[in-house]
């Protein structure tokens, strides 16, 4: 037998034994498949059967992968850019249990266009009273409706005869980045209504086009002189690593080309990639404080983590969340769908690690610790009374913002038991995870429900149905009384503001937090 043969039949064997167990367990998965479809009393299709085993293999795996199937590939991609086809406001079943009301509509969008505002209320839809079920699930009902004209029959704020609007839906971009409030032209102001020598952003997630919305409002800032900067991280559960890291590179002086932002390692501590900062990139050198809760993960983590380790901002809040590991998307053959792997973890600058694990201890290295610990003393469904009132007054255009806020700030202390069964009830809908989709080197998210601004959709709490029943339980009979000063009532911005005036006063991040630690001593 020639040599080479030999060689041929020696390395077909060795591939075989090497490859047997796969082989087999191969065969078992799709002879089941198969044997299924020919015998089952009610088989599913082959699509569904395959989707189902997917899923299902995924579910052995950690909490962050997953398997999406073909026709939810376009959903998730619109869901991380913040892009939705719809009519565009955000809304809540009405008091009276007959209507749904307008919290705000969404700049540019059609129901904007159409006249509709906040403390809108509607009645009718093509001429159609709500039923119950309607009211408490409305976004499923235009939804239905979006391919037609749709026929509202609204009941304006303040007006005592409702009037029929006629709109369409259209493709939305919702705003990543907000500021403290929005005028009727739909321009952001990012300045305090407090303290006009203050900017305010919050970033409520990293889609595709959060840094040009970033880099529009730091503009903002600088023409209107602001001497420093609160950039709000709270609730934020991540998206695109590569935005974070543009974002970081804006606000962090690099003396270098090797200032760096975030690593991401292998789980054999290999290092895969580490993203640089560039010493042309820095356009923001004001003074600033960051707001960080145990909501904030991800791609929001890798933000505060070097803003901290280059002592570039004081980090003031809660504890973070502790996502640190990126998954990678990888796409099927056959319109089969996309997984979602966890690939590597990430680290930051000062080479600590983020990821929180199962068995984390809280004495354990992971998240983002604040410099300045300020835990809002409040039931988590009562913190979200508070966010509320963020959101509120970052969407609501100023015609009958004042008015609208007023109205529910006065509100909240006299009708707290139906606001706190309101919030519950948006958190028990709102608590079912979404699968948000994350790329190597351009995506990271957190497992906690991203806000999506759809239409008609109460501002997401990431919270769960059990946490929510044990604020019921442990805070029912308590009074409630708004934290915090006004116009905010956000304990958490007044320490933030309070901080930020001494670094404007000249004091280092050093020296601010230094002064922290001998006071906690």
């Amino acid at each position: 037998m020639p040599k080479l043969n030999y060689y041929i039949i020696l390395f077909s064997l060795l591939f075989y034994i090497f490859c047997y167990h796969i082989t087999i367990r191969d065969r078992v998965l799709i002879n089941t498949l198969h044997h299924i479809e020919r015998s089952s009393l009610s088989p599913p299709s082959s699509r569904h059967l395959f989707e189902g085993a997917m899923e299902g293999m995924f579910k052995t795996l950690d909490k962050y992968s997953y398997y999406t199937p073909a026709s939810g590939q376009k959903d998730y991609n619109d869901h991380l850019d913040n892009q939705y086809v719809g009519i565009g406001f955000i809304s809540h079943p009405f008091s009276d249990k007959k209507s749904v009301e307008i919290i705000y509509p969404l700049i540019h969008s059609p129901a904007y266009h159409a006249g509709l505002r906040t403390g809108d209320r509607i009645l009718a839809v093509n001429g159609n009273d709500l039923t119950a079920s309607q009211i408490e699930d409305f976004s499923s009902l235009i939804k239905k409706l979006c391919d037609n004209e749709i026929e509202l029959t609204v009941l304006q704020f303040g007006k005592t005869e409702p009037v029929s609007i006629k709109l369409r839906a259209a493709p939305l971009n919702v705003d990543s980045v907000e500021g403290d409030s929005i005028d009727s032209n739909g321009n952001r102001n990012f300045l305090l209504e407090s303290n006009n020598e203050i900017g305010y952003i919050r970033i409520t997630s990293f889609s595709s086009r959060t840094a040009d919305e970033f880099g529009d409002a730091l503009r903002q800032l600088y023409k209107k002189q602001s001497q420093g900067l609160i950039l709000d991280l709270r609730g934020n559960p991540g998206g695109y690593v590569k935005i974070a890291v543009e974002i970081a590179m804006m606000l962090i002086k690099s003396t270098n080309n090797k200032t760096i932002i975030v690593s991401t390692k292998f789980k054999s501590g290999r290092i895969k990639k580490i993203y640089y900062g560039n010493e042309k990139s820095q356009i923001c050198s004001i003074p600033i404080a960051v707001l960080i809760d145990v909501n904030t993960a991800s791609a929001s983590e890798i933000l505060a983590a070097a803003l901290q380790d280059y002592q570039r901002a004081v980090i003031v809040g809660n504890r973070s969340y502790g996502k640190g590991v990126v998954q990678e998307i990888y796409d099927l053959p056959a319109n089969s769908g996309t997984y979602q792997l966890t690939g590597v973890s990430y680290w930051r600058p000062s080479n600590k690690n983020i990821n929180r694990t199962e068995n984390a201890a809280e004495n354990d290295e992971w998240g983002v610790i604040p410099d300045f610990e300020c835990k809002l003393d409040l039931q988590k469904w009562r913190t979200n009374v508070i966010d509320s009132i963020r959101n509120r007054r970052a969407n609501i255009i100023c015609e009958n913002r004042e008015i609208y806020l007023n109205s529910y700030i006065e509100n909240i202390e006299k009708n707290i038991e139906k606001i706190r069964a309101e919030l519950n009830n948006s958190n028990k809908n709102n608590s079912n995870e979404n699968k948000n989709e994350t790329k190597e080197n351009n995506e990271d998210q957190n497992k906690n429900t991203n806000e999506n601004k759809n239409e008609n959709e109460n501002k997401n709490e990431n919270e769960n149905k059990s946490e929510n029943e044990n604020d019921l339980i442990n805070d029912t009979n308590k009074p409630f009384k708004l934290q915090g000063t006004p116009p905010y009532f956000d304990p958490q911005l007044d320490k933030a503001i309070e901080i930020l005036k001494e670094l404007i006063s000249g004091k280092s991040v050093l020296d601010v937090i230094n002064k922290n630690v001998i006071v906690q001593e």
